[in-house]
């Protein structure tokens, strides 16, 4: 019966995103491959089954002795297992590219070859085929097995029936009674026997082989099916001991085409390969860690490539030998076997893998050169060549951008991103001003970032950036507005002249492609701006939460408790000094100790007071909303990674993290009572200074100062290089590698949107909103995808972020909508906004390389992790590099403090490229390599490399992961892949790697 036609697996398999069948698995060189060991097993009554005792995906689970499945591990097999498999696979039947078929005629068709092969008896054929057709149990089916009985067995088998399914009368029943004719002597070790000698009684006791070809997988292990990969193939691997047998007996098959054999597996998967070991009861452990042999190397990646490849024995025997020249061996002394090892955070992919093994070159990679290969930043020497090039490319995926927002993942995004925006633009609108003296508020931010973050998202080059109000725009407005006042010009008219220049000035940049000049911006560079400007969130957090215990002053102890409290026996008195400007309070808790006459007495500028009110400490209510806002919202994001709960809903938890954790901390707020600060939004729409109007006319401000058009241009060129620097360090921090972008950048395209927004902004008297990096990191994190199908043992892996324009679009105008909000947003405390600046500061950190060697600084030797870079650099090289990064970091982060050098923080941030270029000359190319980037066009020679005998696939996929760093000199698609050929690469090879690569006597250097 073919598989389709099994409606309820159908049902199962519908529910997975894309078949197992589908059509990019053609693709794959090899089938991921689910391994399951089953082995003979048999009760007190002697009733034979298959019970399934290991399984692989990539790592093993192993039935426990109380029946459950163990941790995955990592497998350990012995060398001695290897050789012995070896050695049965070369003189036991080995068939390759065996027809598939159903699992009867298989068997029938194995005994067969058994027989004629003389490995089998003639006598014994009938007695193997029955133990063949035995029926298998598998884990899952523990509880099930239990509870059915042979009329609820026949109840199923007519349902099935009934729904139109028909079968053949022999696939359905095994023939004769097998107990009868098979002596078996299997003794379970005495605990494995205890422990399931009641589960054997019951299960064994009912005759399942009336139902052998029953899908009885349907009715469980759906959920361990949802993680098998896509394209899974299965590998059968069969082990058991039996008394009329003299020498083991081994079958490994190869199917042509995948088979279906039904109940055999425990997920709907057809079977790949085939492998039977059989033997006397004498070579019992042996057999067992043989057939554990077998599924491990069936497991491994490279050993499935080889398979899928192999086209006899001798093809199977070499690949056999290539996973033993692979393999390392533990010495025995300094091991103990019985230590399952937990599965390691990464291991190494399978063309890395590939390569290593054909080309001998450095497992470990330096970072290659940053941004220098980024198609976006090639400068096309034509006008507008580099704004045409961004458009083209992202008008392919403008469609997509809209579709791929159709994921449950962006709606907590949204929700994020709107309070992670909407706090700081109210905030800045407040600073802003009281900067310009009012000429800029709160809605003005607001109206400035419906407009700014709106466009930006629709139309820039990488919507993945949020536009936002940053910390250096406000010192230059601060700058210009002190400015304008000195000599007495309107600040806002000639805000509207600058504004201008700085639009027309980064248009120039856009048109003339010189956005190419961000690649010399390396890893040195983007770690400092972003560890700054999370620095700048941490600590402008935690400044803001000291100025509430200004604002909110609290009585210390108004109140002497008694057990016999009233108005009259205890009060509490205020005796003030009038004329004192700082109000020096005396409280007095005793009438009878002091009084209303002993007040006065003091003098006539002292008034007794007899109100005085308790008034409770806000700010230690704010500093408990702020660390249980911060705290939660860390813990509830890091419950994706933990152990606790299933992983739909943790997943959920850490999507929803600071949605949930706003909602808990205002109820908290709520229920308390205590009044603290909360979030202010304009409720009307209209200029901060009414009568200001909305349109800024830079004539009629300015009157007969035309000369204030050319005043203007030096503080214009300041903030350019600002908002240039500002604007490309934060998009060559979202586009970099480590991200996993699909749809590309656009650099010059992001550029030429913000300069237009700049210039509408001026024109109405609205703030200048520029890339915000720590605001668009935590976009990036927010949409982060991990793979959907996670193997057993396995942490999910990062495999890309939702790239989209619709989080942004809508977050902006929920932003522009906040007006319409305020009722519900006024219940929002600031502390837990607070709370959300320190949250959104601290979480980039701890993927910044900067931030792990700042660490490294206070570790001792013996405990520091191992990085790559400790590898192959001094630990006193990294610490200095690291020291050098931190003294440009404080550097910065005081400059930016000292308002009246302020404005300099622009060029800083420019010169921290020069500083970078000078330490070429201090470190070596290698050490830079590993710590940070290579600088274009240094550390590398293009060499033409001869390569004999190589796979051009595999090259291919090397170039891809950035090993190879340059197109092959001829076309790929003019060879036959996966024929090896002579050819002559053109590569950049970095110089510490040369002499590896003259040592391979396959490679040769010209």
């Amino acid at each position: 019966m073919p598989f389709t036609q099994q409606s309820s697996i159908l049902k199962t398999i519908k529910k997975k995103k894309k078949s197992l069948d589908h059509e990019s698995t053609k693709k794959l060189k090899s089938y991921p491959l689910f391994c399951q060991l089953s082995e003979l097993h048999t009760n007190a009554k002697k009733s034979l089954v298959w019970k399934e005792k290991a399984r692989w995906i990539k790592f093993v689970e192993k039935v426990e002795d109380s029946g459950r499945w163990s941790k995955p591990h990592v497998a350990t097999i012995s060398i001695i297992s290897i050789i012995e498999l070896k050695n049965l696979l070369t003189n036991g039947l080995v068939l390759v590219n065996s027809k598939s078929r159903p699992y009867k005629y298989f068997v029938d068709e194995l005994v067969e070859n058994l027989v004629s092969e003389n490995f089998l008896e003639e006598e014994n054929s009938d007695k193997l085929r029955q133990v063949l057709l035995l029926p298998h149990f598998h884990q899952y089916q523990r509880d099930f097995e239990d509870q059915l009985d042979v009329g609820e067995a026949l109840k199923i088998r007519k349902r099935v029936k009934g729904k139109g399914e028909t079968q053949e009368k022999s696939e359905i029943l095994v023939e004769s009674d097998i107990s009868k004719d098979v002596k078996f002597e299997f003794q379970e070790d005495e605990e494995e026997e205890a422990s399931n000698e009641t589960e054997d009684d019951e299960t064994l006791s009912i005759d399942f082989r009336s139902i052998e070809n029953f899908p009885i997988f349907d009715f469980k292990n759906k959920h361990f099916f949802k993680k098998m990969p896509e394209g899974s193939k299965t590998a059968n691997i069969l082990v058991g001991e039996l008394d009329f047998l003299k020498e083991e007996i081994v079958v490994f098959v190869k199917f042509s085409e995948p088979a279906l054999f039904y109940n055999i597996t425990e997920v709907p998967i057809s079977t790949k390969y085939f492998f039977l070991l059989l033997g006397p009861p004498e070579n019992k452990y042996k057999n067992r860690q043989i057939g554990y042999c077998i599924s491990t190397l069936l497991s491994d990646e490279l050993f499935q490539n080889d398979m899928h490849e192999a086209q006899d024995k001798k093809d199977i025997l070499n690949a056999i030998d290539d996973f033993l020249q692979q393999s390392t061996v533990i010495p025995p002394g300094q091991w103990d076997t019985s230590i399952r090892l937990e599965p390691p955070e990464r291991t190494p992919s399978k063309e890395e893998r590939l390569v290593l093994r054909m080309i001998k070159v450095k497992k470990d990679k330096p970072h290659y050169g940053g941004h220098e290969d980024d198609p976006c930043l090639k400068r096309t020497g034509k006008f507008c060549g580099g704004l045409i090039e961004d458009i083209k490319r992202k008008k392919r995926w403008y469609v997509s951008d809209f579709k791929d927002a159709l994921n449950f993942q962006c709606i907590p995004a949204i929700a994020f991103l709107y309070f992670a925006c909407l706090s700081p633009i109210i905030t800045f609108g407040g600073l802003l001003g009281y900067a310009t003296d009012q000429n800029m508020g709160a809605i003005e931010s607001l109206l400035s970032g419906l407009i700014c973050g709106v466009a930006y998202s629709l139309f820039s080059g990488q919507p993945m950036t949020i536009m936002g109000s940053t910390g250096p725009v406000l010192v230059f407005e601060t700058i210009l507005n002190t400015f304008s006042k000195t000599y007495g010009i309107d600040y806002i008219g000639f805000r509207c002249w600058v504004g201008l220049w700085v639009t027309l000035f980064l248009v120039f940049i856009s048109v003339t492609d010189l956005s190419f000049l961000v690649k010399y911006i390396t890893r040195f560079t983007e770690e400092l701006f972003a560890i700054l400007i999370a620095l700048i969130f941490v600590t402008e957090s935690i400044d803001k939460l000291l100025k509430i215990a200004k604002t909110h002053k609290y009585t210390d102890n108004p109140f002497l408790y008694s057990n016999d409290f009233n108005q009259n026996s205890t009060s509490c008195f205020r005796c003030m000094h009038v004329n004192s400007s700082h109000d020096p309070n005396v409280f007095i808790l005793n009438e009878s100790v002091y009084n209303e006459k002993d007040c006065e007495g003091l003098g006539k500028d002292y008034v007794f007071l007899r109100e005085c009110e308790h008034i409770p400490d806000v700010f230690f209510f704010c500093v408990i909303l702020y660390l249980g806002t911060f705290f939660m919202a860390i813990c509830l994001r890091k419950i994706k990674f933990s152990n606790f709960f299933p992983s739909m809903f943790r997943t959920l938890l850490s999507n929803f993290a600071v949605v949930i954790t706003i909602l808990v901390m205002v109820s908290v707020d709520h229920f308390v009572g205590i009044d603290t600060p909360k979030l202010h939004v304009p409720s009307e729409f209209h200029p901060t200074i009414p009568d200001r109007g909305w349109f800024i006319n830079p004539f009629e401000r300015n009157p007969g100062k035309l000369w204030l058009i050319f005043v203007a241009i030096p503080p214009a060129f300041l903030a350019t290089i600002l908002i240039f620097m500002d604007q490309h360090i934060t998009a060559v921090i979202i586009n970099r590698k480590e991200n996993k972008l699909k749809k590309s950048g656009g650099y010059h395209l992001d550029l030429f949107i913000c300069a237009l927004c700049i210039g509408v902004n001026s024109l109405f008297g609205l703030p200048w909103f520029v890339a915000a990096t720590v605001l668009s990191m935590n976009h990036v994190i927010a949409l982060r995808k991990t793979s959907e199908t996670t193997v057993p043992g396995v942490a999910p892996k990062f495999v890309g972020v939702i790239e989209q324009r619709v989080t942004g679009t809508v977050v902006f105008i929920l932003i522009g909508c906040s007006i319409f909000l305020t009722r519900v947003l006024s219940f929002i405390p600031m502390a837990v906004l607070y709370a959300i600046f320190m949250y959104m500061g601290v979480t980039p950190m701890g993927e910044l390389e900067f931030f792990q060697r700042l660490l490294l600084l206070l570790m001792p030797k013996k405990h520091q992790p191992d990085l790559v870079y400790l590898r192959h650099v001094r630990l006193s090289r990294v610490n200095l590099f690291t020291l050098i990064q931190l003294v440009c970091l404080l550097v910065l982060f005081l400059l930016k403090l000292n308002k009246k050098i302020s404005i300099t923080f622009p060029l800083m941030v420019l010169g921290l490229v020069f500083i970078r270029y000078g330490l070429s000359y201090y470190f070596t190319e290698k050490e830079l390599s590993y710590l940070d980037d290579i600088l274009p066009g240094t550390g590398k020679k293009k060499k033409i490399l001869n390569v004999k005998e190589v796979n051009l696939d595999i090259l291919e996929q090397a170039r891809k992961k950035s090993i190879w760093r340059k197109d092959l000199s001829q076309s790929l698609s003019t060879n036959k892949l996966n024929n090896p050929v002579n050819m002559n690469l053109v590569c950049e090879i970095n110089e510490s790697d040369e002499p590896m690569l003259k040592r391979d006597e396959n490679i040769i250097l010209e």
